[in-house]
């Protein structure tokens, strides 16, 4: 109902609660001013009249059956939605209108009636009554309105801390690509947004085909490495878990109460989820990268579809971080591999162009020092009997020859061999090793 309250125009029915002889004068005037009179010829009549609310107003002359007017009317007058009553009497006493009064009579006539007083004072409690109806009839829809909205409202404030999380969880990807940063921001939004017993995140490796638990809330801390351990789950063996077809397979939710039918890895998952639990599959082009797995184990208290909707609402944003996450780790190591490689190229360039300089330098000092071991060798032939001396100098000139010829020869090997610290200044390479690797 909206708008203005309107008053009814239906004929209102009164019962009149009088003398036989009373009530055939006082009807008639009724009848004409456009009430439908009602009259009952036992108590029991009357209650029951009274009691299915059966008419709109009740005329009840207080002296009628030794005083029991009032005692009639009584418990319809003081109940919720009360019949209006008009009171009559003759010669009332000061203890019949307190009474009268007390059980909510509306109007209180003197007899013999005023006739247009009494149709007057009918119409007004009618019309008072309709009215009040009318008021309660609103006051029933504004509330009915207003639980409705309230209602709306806490389904809207739900929804904005839903988004709310949303949003954190997109902004997330945006500012962190960092995996364990991203799958804690996850479980704290889970967290924020639907209350269970334990939260775990698993991640799929279809290299080794594993289900792998990599970040839990709600287990305690003693507990928290043995539970993970436990959680992994082989995806193509004779122990593959009970959900891997529909969660991993078909990509749809899992719901279980502690029964994972028989079988060795039927018996550890119950273990590990005695009560209510569900795994909601974490996709992402049409791949599943994770899953998010919760439970009721301490509580018992059941996972519903309004719950587990909510979780699948995080799915998507969830499933992005985590590739993200992934393939930014990709890029890291390939960046660190490519970098790598760099700096193998250019240690290899290095030692390319090393060798061509002793390649060079071979060159240059090999055809003078061939000269010096030649004369050196013909000094010590001529001073064979000379002066000593003079022959410890030339065989002195000969051993640095070879020697200069033997540290060129194993310049040669300088692209096999590592670099060793040795001053402070750098590294330098150890001849002795390139001595070995001509060897080799």
């Amino acid at each position: 109902m909206t708008g203005s309250i309107e008053i009814s125009n239906a004929p209102a029915k009164v019962l009149v609660i009088d003398s036989p002889d009373l009530l055939e004068q006082i009807g008639l005037v009724l009848r004409d001013s456009g009430f439908e009179v009602m009259s009952f010829s036992s108590a029991d009549e009357i209650r029951t009249c009274l009691k299915q609310r059966a008419c709109d107003v009740v005329l009840v002359d207080v002296e009628f059956a030794a005083g029991m007017g009032i005692d009639i009317f009584a418990g319809s007058a003081t109940s919720e939605g009360q019949i209006p009553t008009i009171v009559a009497s003759a010669n009332p006493t000061l203890g019949e209108v307190l009474r009268a009064w007390n059980n909510a009579a509306s109007f209180f006539l003197k007899k013999p009636f005023d006739l247009p007083r009494t149709v007057a004072s009918l119409r007004d409690a009618v019309d008072n009554k309709r009215f009040y109806e009318r008021v309660i009839a609103r006051i029933d829809e504004l509330e009915e309105t207003n639980d409705r909205l309230s209602r709306e409202n806490d389904w809207l404030r739900q929804q904005a801390e839903q988004f709310e999380t949303f949003e954190r969880i997109a902004k997330s990807i945006a500012s962190s690509l960092e995996l364990d940063k991203v799958l804690k921001e996850i479980l704290l939004s889970i967290g924020n947004a639907v209350q269970f017993d334990r939260v775990v995140l698993s991640l799929i490796d279809w290299d080794r085909k594993l289900e792998e638990a990599v970040m839990g809330m709600g287990i305690p801390e003693d507990e928290y490495e043995a539970v993970l351990a436990e959680k992994v789950w082989p995806l193509s063996d004779d122990k593959i878990a009970p959900w891997a077809k529909q969660v991993l397979h078909d990509k749809s939710k899992y719901f279980a109460n502690g029964d994972f039918g028989e079988g060795e890895t039927a018996e550890k998952a119950a273990r590990l989820f005695p009560g209510p639990m569900a795994k909601i599959p974490l996709v992402v082009k049409d791949v599943v990268v994770g899953t998010i797995t919760v439970d009721n184990h301490r509580s018992g208290q059941p996972i519903t579809e309004e719950q587990t909707a909510v979780l699948e609402r995080f799915t998507e944003y969830a499933a992005i971080a985590i590739m993200n996450a992934k393939l930014y780790m990709r890029a890291v190591e390939a960046q660190n591999e490519l970098k790598e490689a760099q700096e193998k190229l250019i240690e290899a360039e290095r030692l390319r162009t090393i060798a061509r300089m002793v390649a060079t330098v071979n060159h240059e000092i090999n055809n003078p020092l061939c000269s010096i071991l030649l004369s050196a060798q013909m000094l010590q032939t001529m001073l064979a009997k000379g002066d000593e001396a003079m022959r410890q100098k030339a065989k002195s000139i000969l051993e640095n020859a070879d020697r200069i010829a033997s540290i060129v020869s194993k310049l040669e090997n300088i692209q096999r061999a590592a670099p060793t610290a040795a001053t402070q200044d750098g590294k330098m390479f150890d001849l002795d090793e390139m001595s070995n690797l001509e060897t080799t």
